[in-house]
């Protein structure tokens, strides 16, 4: 995707974004920027040049009333991409997708999905504070998702180069053989059960588990206790108050952008359409 077309999908997923932070503030419903976007705000006061997608968070109970609600308030121009409105899409997150439009991926080529331009909206839920039990958790949370993503069609571990590639493509269809006995609503609840286990117990760690960053950290609920505006793209976005500690733990040393050899889109779009 050449710089031109990447500017005008950037500045789309701009609108997305002020019609989300639309809902929410109408509705009483706290969002917030979060992962490349975040840093974005922070180091570039707008998208990271090179960035390809645009990331909002919600803790679980905003999350969920947003999800409620968004379809509706988001009218024909969009869709709300979810496991519950698209039985192939594969990602435990929900999408916004602009309607009339292409923005396709690579892992994505030949899946029966929906493929248009998107926003990501991150439900954030708690994790508890023992390792083991963390561990459990994260396990158990992959396992159901790479489930689901089986039953969608997608194998990621295809990715895989060499004899590795060779090796998992000989063996490609077992799982999803196995998982013919489990129908999809029945992974999904495992998954959801799995996920907010932890959402009324006394614990103050917090994260996202099904983005770029799944599984590697865990935030302090204090980062979010409230949320300052940063100027994104000339437009005022909510912000958690603590994004130093949050960034700091994403990306280390995050205004020190990476060298010029790995300023590069991550998505591996490799049709678009706007």
């Amino acid at each position: 995707m050449d710089n031109a077309t990447l500017r005008k999908a950037q500045l789309a997923q701009l609108e997305m974004a002020k019609r989300v932070k639309e809902i929410c503030d109408a509705n009483g419903i706290q969002y917030f920027l979060d992962g490349g976007t975040l840093l974005g705000a922070v180091r570039h006061q707008g998208f990271i040049p090179w960035d390809d997608d645009l990331d909002i968070g919600m803790l679980r109970e905003d999350y969920d009333k947003f999800i409620s609600i968004a379809q509706s308030a988001l009218g024909d121009q969009y869709f709300l991409q979810t496991w519950d409105t698209d039985d192939h899409y594969w990602n435990p997150y929900a999408k916004i997708r602009k309607i009339g439009t292409i923005y396709r991926e690579e892992g994505t080529k030949g899946v029966l999905t929906h493929n248009e331009l998107f926003i990501d909206i991150f439900p954030f839920d708690f994790f508890p504070q023992n390792r083991m039990k963390l561990k459990i958790m994260r396990t158990k949370i992959k396992v159901y998702w790479k489930a689901i993503t089986i039953k969608a069609g997608l194998y990621p571990w295809l990715s895989s180069t060499g004899f590795v590639k060779k090796c998992l493509s000989m063996v490609k269809n077992i799982p999803a053989i196995l998982l013919c006995f489990l129908t999809r609503e029945k992974i999904k609840d495992k998954y959801f059960e799995t996920m907010t286990a932890y959402n009324r117990q006394d614990t103050i760690y917090v994260d996202e588990e099904a983005g770029s960053l799944a599984g590697k950290h865990q935030l302090p609920i204090g980062c979010f206790d409230k949320t300052v505006e940063l100027l994104f793209e000339n437009e005022y976005f909510k912000c958690p108050q603590g994004y130093d500690e949050i960034l700091r733990l994403y990306y280390g040393d995050y205004m020190t952008p990476p060298p010029e050899d790995k300023r590069v889109n991550i998505h591996g779009v490799v049709e678009v359409k706007l």
